[in-house]
């Protein structure tokens, strides 16, 4: 199954569907998070992955089938991805700027 029909089955209430749809996405997840983990190797390379897996998720829950001028899902999943990504790459940056200046 393609990427859309496995979110439109999700977004009927099929949790397999999520399940085929993470894993036959790991690799874009992967792709994502290689860039934040060469950037910032402090935050640790399966919370990364978790939240990109979160963004994909959050990407099936918001994919909107009717819009006229939507994007494939992928492109509009990594989107998401790079978001959540970003997000925890940012609060730890802070968090780790903020502990060094306490010490």
């Amino acid at each position: 199954m393609n990427n859309e029909e496995l979110v439109q089955l999700y977004q009927l209430g099929d949790k397999d569907a999520l399940n085929e749809l993470l894993e036959q996405n790991k690799g874009i997840i992967n792709k994502v998070v290689n860039r934040y983990y060469i950037k910032s190797n402090s935050i640790d390379r399966e919370d990364l992955f978790q939240e990109g897996s979160i963004g994909l998720i959050t990407a099936a829950k918001k994919y909107d089938f009717n819009n006229p001028k939507k994007a494939l899902f992928i492109t509009y999943a990594v989107n998401w991805i790079n978001q959540k990504i970003s997000r925890l790459d940012r609060k730890s940056t802070r968090l780790n700027s903020s502990h060094k200046t306490h010490l």
